[in-house]
């Protein structure tokens, strides 16, 4: 079996990843998305046994991790977050590795919005991309498109964008920068003419 090209999609906080995956997935390529593997890993009972060991049982309900409240909990506390990425991500990329393996398709997009973030980690995690796209938009669209979105001020918006590493810092380190500051259908055109390279999904 020939082994798929892996591309990653990342990008930063609303910067539009969900739409370019969107438009992947219409041409017919397969995407794999990091954060539903996240949330089906939270579904597993030893994670959540081991949420319980280590953040104590108001963070489960009726035996399910509470994520709403698990998600506001390690957001404020950087050495819990640590302590839950350790449980989270080697089962996470477990998920991933299994499913490029078991893949037929050409080419294949694995949406991962951490990229950058868990970069030092990736060998690790045995976890290989053959080319990283960046979906970018300038700072300023970003603050505004994060405010729009999750109905929040320009400073709570500011302290989440800057939780993550930028995004210009993003755009060096990235093989295709995808600007994403215009309309859906500028986007498109931009994905049209990328994807003419690797043919269909």
């Amino acid at each position: 079996m020939t082994q798929s090209k892996v591309i990653v999609i990342t990008g930063s906080i609303a910067t539009g990843k969900s739409a370019v995956t969107e438009i992947l997935r219409r041409h017919g390529f397969k995407v794999i998305d990091a954060d539903e593997i996240a949330h089906e890993v939270l579904e597993k009972e030893f994670i959540a046994e081991k949420i319980r060991e280590n953040f104590g049982d108001e963070f489960l309900l009726n035996g399910k991790v509470n994520r709403p409240a698990l998600s506001d909990y390690v957001f404020k506390n950087k050495e819990k977050l640590e302590i839950l990425n350790k449980i989270m991500h080697r089962e996470i990329f477990k998920e991933i590795n299994a499913k490029i393996q078991e893949s037929e398709d050409k080419v294949l997009f694995v949406d991962m919005p951490l990229y950058f973030e868990l970069k030092d980690k990736m060998l690790e995690y045995s976890f290989k991309a053959d080319e990283v796209w960046l979906v970018y938009v300038k700072k300023d669209t970003q603050i505004k498109r994060l405010m729009n979105r999750d109905s929040i001020s320009k400073e709570m918006a500011i302290k989440k964008i800057n939780s993550q590493i930028s995004v210009e810092t993003k755009k060096v380190m990235s093989d295709i920068v995808v600007e994403n500051d215009g309309s859906i259908a500028e986007l498109e055109e931009k994905l049209e003419k990328l994807i003419k390279m690797y043919g269909q999904g």
